[in-house]
């Protein structure tokens, strides 16, 4: 339990909204259940692990994204 309060304050502090971090924990629990599930195809986990990384790497862009101005305001 230490580990996820220490892990969303890390988030918290990198500009991570709270509807992002609870978004970072579920995608995490859904990676965790995703992995547990038989293989049924040798590049499964490999792909399964890319596409997960993918999803982390976007929510991990957001606050990025806000320092530099975006949403840009429409004219």
């Amino acid at each position: 339990m230490a580990d996820q309060v220490d892990e969303s304050q890390g988030l918290a502090d990198y500009g991570m909204t709270n509807q992002e971090i609870e978004l970072w924990k579920d995608l995490g629990a859904v990676a965790g259940q995703f992995l547990q599930l038989p293989t049924l195809h040798p590049s499964e986990r490999n792909e399964t692990v890319i596409e997960i990384h993918r999803l982390q790497n976007r929510l991990l862009s957001r606050p990025g994204l806000r320092a530099v101005g975006w949403p840009r305001p429409t004219e």
